[in-house]
């Protein structure tokens, strides 16, 4: 289920950038687009880190001894100061302001 959920909150927010950012090169030149590119290496970090925890870890709690038990917990508080870190991101980016959308072409209607 967490997979289906991250990848429709993955979409919606692929959706809004679309949406909010009319070019490419808005992405580096504006600052919402860089504050957008911060957050969005966060989540490349937080999801490759959750997949390593998925698939390397969680086998090895199986057959955990103490040293394991400790540092699995310091790199689960660590995966978690990254989630914090993508919130704190998320605030900045709901307070910056979109680039301004380009003026859309102005068609000529006529009239008999």
């Amino acid at each position: 289920m967490a997979t289906v959920l991250i990848a429709l909150v993955l979409a919606a927010g692929t959706y809004l950038a679309i949406v909010r950012l009319p070019h490419l090169h808005d992405l580096w030149s504006s600052g919402y687009g860089r504050v957008l590119l911060v957050k969005l290496s966060f989540v490349c970090c937080a999801l490759a880190w959750g997949a390593v925890h998925h698939f390397f870890v969680r086998p090895t709690l199986v057959r955990a001894d103490a040293g394991a038990l400790s540092r699995i917990g310091r790199s689960l508080a660590a995966e978690s100061m990254v989630g914090v870190a993508i919130l704190l991101v998320a605030a900045v980016l709901v307070d910056s302001k979109p680039p301004p959308r380009p003026p859309a072409p102005v068609t000529a209607s006529v009239v008999r």
